[in-house]
């Protein structure tokens, strides 16, 4: 069969078990399909429309609610910023002051109440003292001294934060970062609702100040994401000095390529938009407020920021006070699509839109300008005629069918391919344990010999060899078990560092001196004279010398003779280690590198193995941009040769 007839008849098999099924099938649907278009395009008219009308309803009853509770529960005289008590979907309420709109740190009184705190009473007299010295009339130390009395007289938080953010700036002044960093860092954890007559909370200062000196910036990051809590309503100040700090911490960020660091600033941007959004808000709030008002005369709904905000008015049950509520959109259409009522309302888009065009549609009178998309569902083929419909099943059972057989088929094809590797890797286990009970039961036998009946000297000397041997046997296979887990893992890491070859060589040959001269190998050493210097990591370049030296006595008993070469080139350096063994047959020299892999000679010797050593060795050598090669007579030998970059 020639290589290409394969592939042609499995296209052929496709053809016939898939394409030519579904051309008949899509030629009797489409007739279908032409028969019960007209009808099936009024089903699906009469659906949207019912999909959009149950659609606005829910929103609108979810919104009125969110509305309501949210005005409910805040009134001008006790304004608060806090909006863990509200729902997640609300980002802003803001109050109505003679149709004007008047955002959170507008109405919370931030201005009067630090001027009476912080300038005023014998809190304010200490403090000007101490400014005196700071700025005037003293000295850096005596400034500190000043502040720390002022600290010392804080009555509340708020003096006690604004004496601390004094008592840092004195302290940096006065050569003590130490003391005055951590000053900065326990200011940077105080809640954002303490803040300057400006509305800028004085935790922020800390963190500019940490930031200006480029100290603790992840801390900086940490403190600011745990501080937002969500939606933030910081004055225009604050976000702008908010919004730098953040531009600052972005800088370093790429300066220092930190991935984290870049998602946590993205974060705090997030947040820093809300304040932004607000004050646009109360920019466009004259052309805003019209569509405010709903065709039926009431308080509606409209769209803002981008279609990312509903906005609404609102008043209190005194009709006293009015508040403007932006909610969500994303989340109040969440929690519109959770209503039970909507279940199986599949028409309509879970976005909203101010965009008139198709396939958006009017929400309503109560919805100014707000549109929602609809997407068209399949015909109900439970009312088509039931000849039509047995003769349709009838095609796509044997579609499935055919299917079904083209599945099993790849299923068993992968599956004789999970066996085959199971296999593999059953052999490995096997040859991993007769590796590790030769030499256990060597180091054993030799052990309890030394200790039960005592040799003499000489024989105790090559008793002692023998358990060393045998240990270091143990240690590289264990070795190249653990390298190639780490392999096998993506997780091994070499250490390089300029590397004398002929030293790597000549350490390998010293640890397998023993065993060499136990099987009566003769060992035939090429050298140049001058240093062979490479950028390695010596562990793995030793590891590859004794994967090829252990290979090379493995399969070359018969013939004891080993010959290990090193020479310098132009730009590379070049080691080889050839035998005199079994050699390796022509069909297995393109896979004696993969994992597990044992030639079939080499199974038929009895050699031990465990078919990892190689594949270690080309992994180590590729890590070190080099090449290996292969030269093999099968009866006469084999002669591995690894090309390095020179230093």
């Amino acid at each position: 069969m020639s290589k290409h007839s394969l592939p042609k008849r499995r296209l052929l098999f496709v053809i016939l078990a898939v394409g030519i099924p579904s051309i008949a099938l899509v030629g009797l649907g489409i007739g279908l399909i032409l028969q019960e278009s007209q009808l099936a395009e009024s089903r699906r008219t009469e659906a949207m429309e019912e999909s959009l009308d149950l659609f606005a309803s829910t929103l609108l009853e979810t919104a009125d609610l969110l509305r309501d509770d949210a005005a409910a529960t805040v009134g001008l005289s006790t304004w608060s910023a806090n909006t863990s008590e509200y729902d997640p979907a609300i980002v802003l309420i803001a109050g109505l002051v003679q149709d004007e709109l008047k955002l959170p740190w507008q109405l919370n009184g931030s201005t009067e109440r630090f001027n009476q705190r912080i300038h005023s009473g014998q809190f304010g007299r200490i403090l000007l003292r101490a400014e005196r010295l700071e700025f005037a009339s003293g000295t850096a130390s005596q400034a500190v001294a000043a502040y720390r009395t002022v600290v010392s007289a804080a009555q509340d938080t708020l003096q006690r934060t604004f004496a601390l953010l004094s008592l840092a700036r004195s302290l940096e002044k006065a050569g003590q970062d130490e003391e005055a960093d951590a000053i900065r860092l326990d200011v940077l954890k105080t809640p954002t609702n303490y803040s300057d007559d400006f509305g800028v909370p004085l935790s922020l200062y800390a963190a500019q100040q940490l930031v200006q000196i480029q100290r603790h910036l992840e801390t900086v990051s940490d403190v600011l994401i745990d501080q937002a809590q969500f939606p933030l309503y910081f004055s225009p100040q604050a976000a702008y000095l908010y919004r730098a700090i953040q531009d600052s911490l972005r800088t370093f960020s790429e300066n220092t390529a930190n991935p984290d660091q870049t998602r946590k600033l993205d974060e705090i941007e997030a947040y820093s938009q809300f304040t932004l959004l607000s004050i646009r808000l109360q920019e466009d709030f004259r052309t805003v407020y019209p569509r405010l008002i709903s065709q039926t005369g009431e308080y509606g709904f409209t769209l803002h920021a981008n279609d990312e905000w509903l906005l609404s008015i609102s008043r209190d049950t005194s009709a006293t006070e009015a508040y403007l509520v932006a909610i969500d959109v994303k989340k109040i259409v969440q929690q519109t699509m959770r209503n039970p009522e909507m279940a199986g309302s599949g028409y309509v888009a879970q976005v909203l839109s101010s965009r008139s065009l198709p396939p958006n549609k009017w929400l309503g009178p109560h919805f100014q300008g707000i549109y929602a998309p609809l997407i068209p569902t399949p015909i109900d083929s439970e009312k088509q005629p039931i000849t039509s419909r047995i003769t349709f099943i009838m095609l796509a059972m044997s579609i499935v069918i055919g299917l079904t057989i083209l599945g099993f088929y790849l299923w068993w094809r992968d599956t004789r391919r999970e066996l085959e590797t199971a296999k593999l890797r059953s052999d490995f286990v096997s040859s991993v344990s007769h590796e590790l009970k030769t030499p256990l039961t060597s180091i054993r036998m030799f052990a309890e010999t030394l200790r039960f009946r005592g040799p003499p000297e000489e024989i105790r000397d090559d008793y002692l060899d023998t358990i060393i041997n045998e240990s270091s046997r143990l240690t590289r296979l264990l070795n190249n078990v653990l390298d190639f887990s780490q392999i096998d893992k993506d997780s091994k890491i070499y250490h390089f560092q300029p590397v004398a070859l002929e030293q790597i060589i000549t350490a390998a040959l010293d640890t397998m001196e023993y065993p060499l001269r136990a099987e009566n190998f003769e060992v035939e050493i090429t050298m140049p004279d001058a240093s062979v210097q490479v950028n390695g990591d010596p562990d793995a370049l030793e590891q590859i010398v004794l994967n090829l030296l252990t290979n090379a006595m493995k399969f070359s008993i018969e013939r004891p003779k080993i010959e290990v070469g090193l020479k310098k080139n132009a730009v590379s350096a070049e080691f080889w280690v050839k035998d005199s063994g079994i050699g390796i047959e022509e069909n297995d020299l393109e896979h004696i590198f993969t994992d597990y892999y044992r030639a079939e000679n080499a199974i038929e010797s009895n050699a031990p193995g465990t078919g990892l050593g190689l594949s270690l060795v080309q992994h180590a050598v590729k890590a070190h941009n080099g090449t290996i090669t292969v030269k093999s007579t099968p009866g006469l030998g084999s002669t591995f040769s690894v090309v390095l970059p020179l230093l």
